[in-house]
């Protein structure tokens, strides 16, 4: 018998050609991620350096897509190679924010009273009196055939009060008329208990014209009048009863104010008037008192629900008198019995970024500058020390957050003002 050399070989073909087939039909049938850990669990993971071969998961072998892009949100493009043992390799990651606040003016942990400066007050209600000289000489008369009136003119000050008009009469025969506009004023024969003539105001305009006539005669000849020295005497109000004084309270003054008080001297201008002074906030009144000149300096407190968040007036009025509040200024007390705080979130995969590296958690400050700023800011327990002159002020975070919920709190040591605070993550 003559045994064939190639039936050894054959078998052993046809036992790998199964062997391989088996293997095919397996791989086709395993789930996508035993795939996806059969073929790439073995690829380096690293942080920094070159990266590994990215996956194309809109290959054949991954009909769903990325099985990861849920977890990771759109902030990583779909063709990113990520491993569910390590974590991802190499994402694109844009900037994202986590928290912006605006805290505004900061305060330490202490009862701290403000001083806050106001411009003096000038309160007077004055009367003044002005002479105004109309001539030194007039005549007028009047007979059957002729009337010789006499007009004058003169023009009003401002804020009068009065008006009155003075003479000497040196010739008197019958009556005299005067009239003021074209208004009657007075008619008789004038004497030294007449004299001065009131000049209502209600006729009063900027110019003014005083007509004189005198009455006629009985029969034959003639009736006249000679004055002298004509003046006007006007009594004018120079005043400034009322000025009102503004100041502002933030909202973390507001939250925490405990007492404002106001402080000042009074000058008296004259001391023989002792008028009364109204001082009212926000249109309340908080004090009525009879001014006393120059016996130190006043203080009234202010009632803390008087007061608004923002803008606060003072009003200071007077009935009488001349003064000056000189050196007034508020004295505002603050307890900040909690400092500010502020919560943010961090979603797991945001979480796993900054733990791996791939991105850095930033708190950036933005502060009013030319003064130093120093205090502490705690996030979950771990506290950064602030101490700058700078506008801008930025730390590294990552070693101080977590997943889910995270607890910021500022502890300033001084007084400054923080204009904005945000928290970013950024690569």
């Amino acid at each position: 018998m003559v045994r064939k050399r190639g039936t050894s070989t054959e078998n052993v073909s046809s036992f790998l050609f199964m062997l391989l087939l088996f293997f095919i039909i397996y791989i086709i049938i395993l789930p996508t991620d035993k795939k996806a850990e059969l073929l790439q669990d073995n690829r380096p993971y690293t942080l920094e350096g070159s990266q590994p071969e990215l996956v194309d998961f809109t290959d054949p072998l991954y009909p769903n897509g990325n099985p990861f892009a849920n977890d990771y949100g759109t902030n990583y493009y779909p063709n990113t190679y990520t491993n569910p043992n390590y974590g991802y390799y190499g994402p694109t990651y844009t900037t994202k924010t986590l928290l912006t606040e605006t805290p505004g003016k900061v305060y330490p942990y202490l009862d701290d009273a403000l001083l806050q400066p106001l411009a003096s007050v000038n309160l007077y209600l004055n009367e003044e009196q002005e002479t105004l000289p109309l001539a030194e000489r007039i005549s007028v008369s009047r007979s059957i055939f002729n009337n010789n009136q006499k007009t004058l003119t003169f023009t009003e000050q401002q804020e009068l009060q009065e008006a009155k008009l003075y003479f000497f009469p040196v010739t008197t025969e019958g009556k005299i008329m005067i009239e003021l506009n074209g208004m009657p004023i007075y008619e008789g024969t004038p004497t030294t208990s007449s004299i001065p003539i009131n000049l209502p105001t209600t006729y009063l305009r900027s110019t003014n014209r005083l007509t004189f006539t005198v009455s006629k005669p009985a029969i034959f000849g003639s009736n006249t009048y000679e004055l002298k020295d004509l003046q006007i005497i006007q009594t004018v109000h120079n005043t400034n009863q009322q000025e009102q004084r503004n100041f502002n309270l933030n909202e973390n003054e507001y939250k925490n104010i405990q007492g404002i008080s106001l402080n000042y001297f009074t000058n008296c201008q004259r001391i023989q008037e002792r008028g009364i002074m109204k001082i009212y906030l926000n249109n309340k009144l908080v004090d009525q008192r009879v001014v006393v000149c120059e016996i130190g300096p006043l203080l009234q407190d202010l009632p803390l629900d008087y007061l608004k968040k923002g803008t606060n007036t003072l009003t200071f009025s007077i009935d009488k008198g001349s003064y000056i509040l000189e050196q007034l200024f508020l004295e505002k007390y603050l307890s900040q019995k909690t400092f500010q705080r502020y919560t943010y979130s961090i979603q797991p995969a945001d979480y796993n970024a900054v733990v791996d590296g791939y991105v850095s958690a930033l708190l950036k400050l933005n502060m009013q500058q030319d003064y130093r700023k120093e205090g502490h800011i705690i996030i979950n327990g771990i506290t950064y020390y602030i101490d700058t002159y700078d506008q801008d002020y930025e730390i590294d975070i990552s070693d101080s957050i977590k997943e889910g919920t995270n607890n910021l709190r500022i502890i300033p040591e001084n007084e400054f003002d923080i204009l904005s605070l945000d928290i970013t993550l950024e690569e």
